[in-house]
């Protein structure tokens, strides 16, 4: 007998279109209750995991393992299985009898410190996950073994090597667990592991993806780890990343292993490359950037299209080998290219030593150690022909390889109906996210190989007004967007382009239109990331400098200063307003009719001076949390009340 349909009550529309707070009360009560279902299904889920984990057999324990591997894939779940007490019971299964139960408990593991995040990562250290972990790691893999190719090849649809399987999972959770917790990389750096994982490096014999598991672990614990360099080498590991180098790479995940090779090389040696390492370091580099990930996504979304076609229209997901295989390339693909720029962004950083200058500013007399800003004569800047910051074997490497047209090259967006198609799907949103990480890779190393090459080397004064006018475009239509990651990256590779324009003392910025100015000021008085606000600030003062010569030129100086003046006085940055302060400085410091007559036409010195008792103020008050800010801040102050005084004394 089938059950009767209830008859809902129509809800009476009030006659303001508004809710009524007692509607308003019976929605929330009833979000509520949803939120209460919800949870109190997860947590039975949970207590039946639990009794399967304490209660069942070999085959129960697996399957809890493989539920709990599923669940934590929702956001909602995770913070419930953290809480409870899955973990723990979960973590000693790594060394179980069963082989078919230490996998799963090992995938289960990675599955929530890849999606738990640190402080997941950072419970399950304190869990003691580490134990059953290394446990497993030093029994089953400290002998030589090698991936079972004969059995998978007779039976490649249904065979798992469980043995290779467990090994990827743990080697992912002790990345994972390493890159979370320092915690964790004192116990890697004490428990003689590298010779468990270093053998795995062979892709030949241990299979490509084990491969790729040892070297993103040893890339994440190398990192400032002075104590694995050491331990390095005693072992084979140098000798098996030149080799790695070296090699072939035939697939995007070859090239990917190599990049990472060449990461951990780079932590090994502080950074720095031998001069016989630098030509094949960046032919790897090179053969990297040159993958094609647009292309494959837009691949990716016509077959997209035809699968729904063929399925009459409806939206599908992916179940099949094939597309996986296509997903899982398009992943690494993309991993590989942020590998590359994350790399040549490192080489091409440079140390300007200037950190030792600052030790004494938070001290009373911080005034006696002031820049003077007043003395910089910006007609005596000339154009740098030598790239003196890289190493000249670097240099000429970047040169033959044509790196920075590569860099640029991977700055090109996605077309409008692919990414509508991608985004649709949830097993290829996250290539979107990817996609989107490596623009602002590629953006981020524009911003340090500008500065490190010779303008010729970047085009000439042609190919840098071309690239600032591509990427400004690029900022200027997130104005009001919400991709804050991204308007970082562009305004830091903005800042640096400009830079070197200024130095060639370009003349084009003449004929930047004032709504172009506009917008730029708007994003630096509207957007949330400081950093971008700091950005901007710089570009206007850079611009008003260029600027500053022409007298056609007097209303954008005049706005320039306006907004510098605004943001100085009203930003919550206390490093934001003292970064607006150095830009005026710089701006109107300078001699000469233009300057002066805009700095009047503003108010300058009237609107500094009452600034100035209030930025000294939050300078006392929040001068220990500036933290490396510091000195920005302090110049700042010192310099204001002397700016003042200069300003004051042209005007007599």
């Amino acid at each position: 007998m089938g059950k009767a349909k209830k008859t809902k009550k129509k809800k009476e529309q009030a006659p303001t279109g508004l809710l009524s707070v007692r509607d308003a009360e019976a929605e929330a009560d009833e979000a509520e209750m949803q939120i209460e279902v919800l949870t109190d299904c997860h947590s039975g889920t949970i207590a039946g995991i639990i009794e399967k984990l304490q209660c069942g057999g070999a085959e129960a324990k697996e399957c809890a393992c493989n539920t709990v591997a599923s669940l934590v894939l929702q956001k909602e779940s995770i913070d419930l299985i953290a809480k409870s007490s899955v973990l723990r019971i979960v973590a000693p299964l790594l060394i179980d009898e069963s082989a078919q139960v230490r996998m799963s408990a090992a995938g289960a593991l990675r599955n929530v410190s890849a999606c738990g995040g640190m402080d997941i990562c950072e419970s399950m250290v304190k869990f003691d996950t580490l134990t059953p972990l290394l446990s497993l790691l030093k029994k089953h893999y400290s002998s030589p073994w090698v991936k079972d190719k004969d059995k998978q090849l007779k039976s490649a649809k249904s065979f798992v090597d469980t043995h290779t399987e467990t090994f990827i999972h743990a080697v992912h959770l002790l990345w994972n667990l390493c890159e979370s917790s320092s915690a964790a990389v004192k116990v890697f750096n004490t428990e003689n592991l590298l010779p468990i994982l270093v053998p795995a490096l062979q892709a030949e014999t241990h299979g490509l993806d084990a491969a790729i598991a040892v070297a993103r672990c040893c890339h994440a614990v190398s990192e400032d780890n002075p104590q694995f360099a050491m331990v390095a080498n005693s072992t084979d590991l140098s000798s098996t990343l030149t080799s790695l180098i070296g090699g072939e790479a035939s697939t995007p995940a070859h090239l990917l292993l190599k990049c990472l090779a060449v990461g951990v090389s780079l932590n090994i040696c502080g950074g720095s490359l031998e001069c016989n390492t630098v030509l094949p370091v960046m032919k790897v580099l090179s053969a990297s950037l040159a993958l094609n990930a647009v292309a494959a996504l837009a691949d990716l979304s016509k077959k997209l299209h035809e699968l729904e076609s063929n399925g009459g229209g409806e939206q599908i997901e992916f179940k099949n080998p094939e597309a996986d295989s296509i997903i899982r390339e398009i992943e690494v693909l993309l991993d590989t290219q942020q590998m590359a720029l994350e790399i040549i962004t490192n080489l091409c950083c440079t140390d300007d030593g200037d950190s030792d200058e600052w030790g004494d500013l938070d001290s009373s007399d911080a005034s006696e150690g002031i820049v003077d800003c007043m003395d910089v004569d910006t007609e005596e800047n000339t154009v740098p022909q030598v790239a003196e910051k890289l190493a000249p074997e670097i240099h000429e490497a970047f040169i033959s390889e044509a790196m920075m047209q590569k860099v640029v090259s991977l700055m090109k967006k996605l077309d409008a109906a692919s990414l509508e198609k991608l985004t649709q799907h949830s097993q290829t949103q996250q290539l979107v996210v990817k996609h989107q990480r490596v623009l602002c890779r590629a953006l981020l190393c524009v911003n340090n190989v500008v500065s490190n090459l010779t303008p010729d080397d970047l085009g000439g004064h042609g190919g840098l007004w071309q690239l600032w006018s591509s990427i400004g475009c690029e900022a200027l239509a997130l104005s009001t967007a919400r991709d804050v990651e991204f308007l970082e990256a562009c305004t830091c590779a903005m800042r640096a382009i400009l830079q070197r324009l200024f130095e060639m003392k370009s003349d084009k910025f003449k004929d930047m239109s004032p709504g172009d100015l506009q917008l730029l000021s708007e994003i630096g008085l509207q957007c949330s990331e400081e950093a971008v606000r700091a950005n901007i600030i710089r570009i206007l003062g850079t611009l008003g400098c260029l600027l500053v010569s022409d007298v056609s030129s007097m209303d954008a100086i005049k706005g320039i200063g306006l907004f510098l003046i605004d943001i100085s006085s009203k930003d919550t940055s206390l490093w934001v307003c003292a970064e607006g302060l150095d830009a005026i400085f710089d701006l109107f410091g300078q001699d000469g009719a233009i300057a002066e007559e805009a700095s009047r036409a503003i108010g300058l010195v009237d609107k500094l001076k009452t600034l100035s008792p209030v930025f000294k103020t939050k300078t006392q008050q929040q001068r220990k949390s500036l933290g490396e800010n510091l000195p920005v801040v302090m110049t700042a102050r010192s310099n204001l009340i002397r700016f003042i005084k200069y300003k004051e004394g042209q005007s007599k």
